[in-house]
């Protein structure tokens, strides 16, 4: 028996402009870009001017790169938010840079004299997410169907369908999202027959472990935990590879004995492998620099219990 039906519009607004960290997992999910790869087309692109600095944690967009890239939509026919769409920057964001962007929005990627792949491909990737973030959402029409068993409403069936009603941003992408609803025209109180001459047909199912890290997975996990700024992801994928610490198969990689016997020998010692340890260490460098704290309290603090650690270990 149908129990209720929804009919709602759902709006999907555009993601923040690029940093290092979303450049890189872009170029990794899309095109394979290994992190490494990446960020040398976003120095060349940068040194040659097409391209603001491109080692940034901020999502901050200057107030002249907005009046740029709102007249740009209007210019081609693009309908304009009514206020910039505004991002809010994480709470360890240094802010020292504003977001990833192109210098000039005339050099359209299809028409600029970029010649190398690589670059080309980094460029269009800024290009486009720029301007979609200042674009405005997709809309879609969505449908919700709840249904229960005759004489027990608590036995609940549920549908979920939506179609693109507006692209937004989408177009601006190059996504074509085909998505529709498909799900007869119900009323509330209808009686279904939802399996009728057809056998239902019962799949039993475990939850599987936390899939293996892809290099756009594994960037995001050190976003989210803080690990490290943007400038050292690169730096830092390419090493625990090259040490041989972990070997990568496709884009995933797996670790090595050799990883997983170091990883065992400093946890069984050291209280640095703590996950927040880099977190808390990032925030004491950044007090440092604004002189809240003091340096040698930090060094002090940390080198006593890390001596001791050291000499135990040598035991």
């Amino acid at each position: 028996i149908v129990s209720s039906i929804s009919a709602e519009e759902e709006i999907k607004g555009p993601n923040a402009p690029l940093v290092t960290s979303t450049l890189q997992r872009l170029m990794s999910r899309v095109h394979g870009f290994a992190a490494d790869k990446t960020m040398k087309a976003a120095q060349s692109l940068y040194e040659a001017g097409y391209c603001t600095y491109i080692r940034t944690d901020s999502v901050r967009t200057g107030d002249d790169a907005l009046q740029e890239v709102r007249q740009w939509l209007m210019n081609n026919q693009y309908t304009v938010p009514p206020k910039p769409n505004k991002y809010k920057n994480k709470d360890t964001a240094q802010d020292a840079h504003e977001c990833i962007r192109p210098s000039d929005l005339s050099l359209e990627p299809n028409n600029c004299e970029i010649t190398n792949i690589d670059e080309k491909l980094v460029y269009e990737c800024i290009w486009k997410y720029f301007i979609a973030s200042q674009m405005m959402p997709a809309i879609y029409n969505t449908l919700k169907v709840t249904a229960h068993v005759k004489n027990d409403i608590g036995a609940e069936v549920k549908t979920f369908g939506k179609s693109l009603k507006s692209k937004g941003y989408l177009d601006i992408l190059g996504i074509d999202d085909n998505s529709k609803i498909d799900i007869p025209n119900l009323g509330k109180g209808d009686t279904l027959k939802l399996f009728g001459d057809i056998p239902i047909i019962i799949e039993k199912k475990q939850t599987q472990p936390p899939p293996r890290y892809s290099e756009d997975k594994l960037i995001k996990e050190l976003d989210a935990k803080s690990i490290g700024r943007p400038a050292t992801y690169a730096d830092l994928l390419s090493k625990i590879s090259s040490r041989n610490y972990v070997e990568k198969k496709g884009n995933i990689f797996y670790a090595t004995d050799l990883g997983k016997k170091i990883t065992d020998v400093l946890l069984k010692y050291f209280t640095f492998m703590d996950y927040d340890f880099t977190k808390k260490m990032e925030q004491f460098l950044d007090e440092i620099e604004s002189g809240d704290i003091n340096y040698l309290d930090i060094l002090n603090n940390f080198f006593t219990p890390f001596n001791n650690e050291i000499n135990k270990a040598y035991m």
